[in-house]
C-alpha cells in the first residue's frame, strides 16, 4: 500500500516517524477517495435521476441489446430475428380447443385414477353414471347426459377442452385439475361412462 502512495502521490505523502504508518495527507487522500466513491454510488433523491452506475465497464450486461422481431439478426443462419416454431409444435390454443390426442395410455391404473378424480371434481354435477343427475345439478341447469348423441360425438380432445375452459353453466377446471389429470378423467368418461373402446 505504501508503495502505491509513494508512486502516485509522491514524497509529500511519506509517513512521519512516530505517528503510525500513514501520514495525515495519506489519510486525507484516502478519505477523499472513499467519500467520492460513496457519494457517486448513493445517487440522488430524485427517482428519475438515480445517479451514476459503477458498472460503466460492463454496460452491455446492464443494458442488453434487444432485437426487434422483424429486424435482421446475424446470430441465425437465415438472418431473421423471429424464428419459425420447431416442426411438430402444437399451438397452445389448438391444444386446449380440441386438436390434441390423449397422451396417456388407457391402462387400469389410469382408469382408476380417472375414476377417483371424477368422484372428486365431476360427480356432484354429472352424477355417478354421467346422466347429469348430480346433487348440485338438481338445483341448477343440469349438464348433458354422457350417453346423448351430441356428447357421444365429442372427441377426447373436445372433452378435455370443456374440462379446461368450461362450457355453458360449467366453470373451467384448469386451475383445479392439471392437464394429465384431465386426460385421466377423459379416459374414464369415455371408457366407463360412454362405453367407448
Amino acid at each position: 500500500m505504501k508503495r502505491i502512495f509513494k508512486k502516485f502521490v509522491g514524497a509529500w505523502c511519506s509517513p512521519r516517524p512516530g505517528r503510525g504508518d500513514l501520514a495525515p495527507t495519506q489519510i486525507i487522500v484516502l478519505a477523499l477517495i472513499f467519500s467520492f466513491v460513496f457519494l457517486v454510488s448513493c445517487g440522488l433523491r430524485d427517482a428519475k435521476k438515480p445517479g451514476y452506475e459503477i458498472g460503466w465497464l460492463w454496460t452491455d450486461m446492464m443494458y442488453p441489446v434487444s432485437y426487434e422481431p422483424y429486424s435482421e439478426n446475424s446470430v441465425f443462419p437465415n438472418k431473421v430475428t423471429m424464428q419459425a416454431p420447431v416442426e411438430g409444435t402444437v399451438h397452445r390454443e389448438a391444444y386446449l380447443l380440441g386438436s390434441a390426442v390423449n397422451p396417456l395410455p388407457k391402462t387400469k391404473r389410469v382408469l382408476e385414477q380417472g375414476a377417483h378424480l371424477y368422484q372428486n371434481f365431476c360427480v356432484m354435477c354429472h352424477g355417478e353414471t354421467g346422466k347429469g343427475d348430480g346433487k348440485v345439478a338438481a338445483k341448477f341447469l343440469p349438464p348433458p347426459d354422457y350417453q346423448s348423441e351430441r356428447v357421444m360425438a365429442l372427441s377426447s380432445a373436445d372433452i378435455f377442452a370443456v374440462i379446461t375452459a368450461g362450457k355453458g353453466a360449467m366453470p373451467p377446471h384448469a386451475g383445479q385439475v392439471d392437464p394429465l389429470e384431465r386426460w385421466k378423467i377423459v379416459h374414464y368418461i369415455q371408457s366407463e361412462l360412454q362405453g367407448k373402446e
